[in-house]
């Protein structure tokens, strides 16, 4: 190329190495013209304006940055401490929330278990659920991806990323369309009846709920009166699993609010109050929807008479299903099998796993049906 190169060295001092390279002297090159940054448009110019969050993190400071983070673009954020926290609120709140951040692992309930419980609940088909993780392995993905979770933002947060990602995934808001979803209203029929889908059925155990709890009140009156906490905070406790399965949303989310003040030895009275009041409307909401109804007389003939050799074996798999869905506290799995043994047993055999269910007594029923199995020799255990 022209140039030339060399080396000088002297002994105890070093060496020094040069080179020369004839170049031609051009003009400086223009400097790039870059698109400006497209930025989504809004009313506030926030990038996140009305969008409405739930953020599910054990972590108080977790919690706190990424409320912070959000919220300063306009976000409308809810937080919740644990996955049950999660579930409770947005069983009381199903169309007020656009996206969930859920942290993946918590105590009570992981991310990844409220994910899927969610996914069995048709009215929370479409929201999207990110997972939020210190670790982003393809193992701890794949586990995020297959409980239901829409995607996965590794911690800590990548603030333009976590942003773009709420923008893409949030769902349209579904406050204008609900009519009876309010958290306020004491009734949701509609939720109800998705849970419930024979609407007699569903009319019938809204008419036992409202004879089991009519005195709840005073009972927790009582149970306090005489210092005993903790029963009160299990009878707050089933009040909301009942109130949750049954679509009475106000009677939910106090009946949970509660339960936690209760546990932590807070001045109940207020909520007390508040759950008199919704107790009161919820009562008037059930006799209007589901009023009181002559009950029907017994078949003399379904299930009558001893039961068949033949059928042991099916009884006996059946009563063993019951207990497994007496567990889940809900009356939504047992009616079904209720109804294949009223085939097989006497009617007056299933009377007293009736009565429990009915009255939301689930480990009474589960008495009743290990005494129902050691009446008629049959093993509930393998």
């Amino acid at each position: 190329m022209g140039g030339h190169i060399g080396l000088i060295s002297t002994p105890g001092t070093g060496s020094e190495f040069w080179f020369t390279l004839p170049l031609q002297q051009t003009a400086a090159l223009a400097a790039p013209v870059l698109p400006e940054p497209v930025v989504p448009e809004s009313a506030t110019g926030l990038m996140l304006d009305g969008v409405r969050l739930l953020i599910v993190d054990d972590s108080d400071i977790n919690r706190e940055i990424a409320q912070r983070i959000l919220a300063d673009q306009g976000a409308q954020v809810t937080l919740a401490v644990d996955g049950r926290a999660a579930l409770d609120w947005l069983l009381a709140h199903p169309d007020e929330v656009d996206l969930v951040l859920m942290d993946v692992q918590m105590p009570v309930m992981d991310g990844l278990e409220a994910t899927r419980r969610l996914r069995r609940l048709p009215q929370f088909d479409d929201l999207p659920v990110v997972a939020l993780s210190a670790g982003a392995f393809k193992i701890q993905r794949d586990e995020a991806s297959a409980a239901g979770m829409n995607d996965f933002v590794s911690k800590p947060f990548d603030v333009p990323a976590i942003i773009a990602l709420v923008q893409r995934l949030q769902r349209p808001s579904r406050a204008d369309a609900a009519v009876t979803t309010s958290a306020a209203m004491p009734m949701d029929a509609a939720r109800g009846l998705q849970l419930w889908p024979d609407v007699l059925t569903y009319r019938d155990y809204l008419q036992r709920f409202a004879r089991s709890y009519a005195d709840v009140i005073e009972r927790l009156q009582i149970q306090l009166l005489a210092a005993d906490r903790r029963s009160a905070a299990a009878l707050s406790h089933k009040l909301s699993g009942d109130a949750a399965n049954l679509g009475l949303p106000e009677l939910h989310r106090l009946g949970g609010l509660a339960e936690r003040i209760l546990s932590d030895g807070q001045d109940a009275a207020p909520v007390l109050q508040q759950l008199h009041t919704a107790l009161t409307l919820t009562l008037q909401a059930i006799a209007q929807y589901a009023p009181a109804l002559a009950a029907p007389a017994d078949d003399p003939e379904q299930g009558s008479g001893e039961l068949p050799e033949s059928d042991r074996s099916g009884v006996q798999g059946l009563l063993r299903d019951l207990l497994v869905a007496l567990d889940s506290d809900s009356p939504t799995p047992v009616e079904p099998l209720l109804a294949a043994l009223a085939n097989r047993l006497p009617r007056a055999a299933l009377a007293a796993v009736r009565e429990c269910v009915h009255e939301f007594d689930f480990r009474g029923a589960e008495a009743a049906v290990r005494l129902l199995a050691q009446q008629h020799q049959l093993q509930l255990k393998d």
